[in-house]
């Protein structure tokens, strides 16, 4: 009996120190990580894109929150001319330029239930604006 008593308490040792050693090595990398994300930040030449106050995203139609008794609907706005303009649902992502005049347009698919479309435009300088539409579609009869 005294001989397993030694070896379970040998064991024991080995699995203490081997999980002493994990938790230090994992705390060694997230400290290494930290100071090299702070280095890189600091470091960092290239320009950020400041934000546009003449860079905007309206959209048009629907409104938010409307309820939809046929599977599709038609998102329209107006941005700055010829951004990239990005629709994306759970179904589908559509990807377009605006116009000379900044306007866009195009169908979507819906499912039925609550549907979350994000419209995202981007502007030739890599400005950014982002809009989110709920939109629902329900077979139901609707008076």
């Amino acid at each position: 009996m005294r001989k397993e008593v030694l070896i379970a308490i040998f064991i024991g040792f080995l699995v203490g120190i081997l999980i002493a050693y994990g938790v230090y090595t994992a705390n060694r990398a997230v400290k290494q990580t930290e100071t090299l994300a702070n280095n890189s930040a600091l470091s960092s030449s290239e320009p950020v894109p400041l934000p546009s106050s003449d860079f905007n995203l309206i959209i048009q139609e629907p409104e938010n929150n409307l309820v939809f008794s046929e599977p599709e609907a038609t998102i329209s706005g107006q941005t700055e001319p010829e951004a990239t303009v990005a629709i994306i649902t759970e179904e589908q992502e559509e990807l377009m330029l605006a116009d000379q005049q900044g306007v866009f347009s195009t169908s979507i698919s819906l499912i039925s239930g609550i549907n979350e479309v994000k419209i995202i435009a981007i502007g030739k300088t890599g400005e950014k604006q982002e809009k989110i539409l709920n939109l629902v579609y329900s077979k139901a009869n609707i008076e």
